[in-house]
């Protein structure tokens, strides 16, 4: 049987409560094999460079994990201001071209919609 690629990009905002999650949950992926990435929370850019980088990384028959952990609003992301927001729509438009199955947790204040 053919080994499946899992990759997880792993987004903490700004607090260290966040980081702690982060770091927490990448415990765990590791030691169940996942190729785990980790970013703090940086410009808007930066995140979805991140993202962008992380698909393609991830062969087409992989599964990538994206997890963020911090702050947002109904709109995407949020931290300190001096950052800027990640907005969904511009996460959908990393992710909506690839053929890899993407898995998303968003574990914001506004992650329910």
């Amino acid at each position: 049987m053919k080994k499946v690629a899992r990759t997880a990009l792993l987004v903490s905002g700004s607090e260290e409560r966040h980081a702690r999650q982060q770091v927490l949950f990448s415990e765990y992926l590791v030691s169940i094999g996942v190729d785990v990435r980790m970013q703090n929370y940086a410009k808007a850019q930066v995140i979805l460079e991140s993202i962008n980088s992380a698909v393609t990384d991830t062969p087409d028959d992989g599964i990538l994990l994206i997890a963020f952990y911090g702050h947002g609003s109904p709109k995407g992301w949020e931290s300190a201001s001096r950052f800027g927001s990640v907005t969904y729509r511009k996460i959908i438009d990393a992710i909506s071209s690839v053929k890899l199955r993407v898995q998303f947790v968003n574990t914001t204040c506004y992650g329910h919609y």
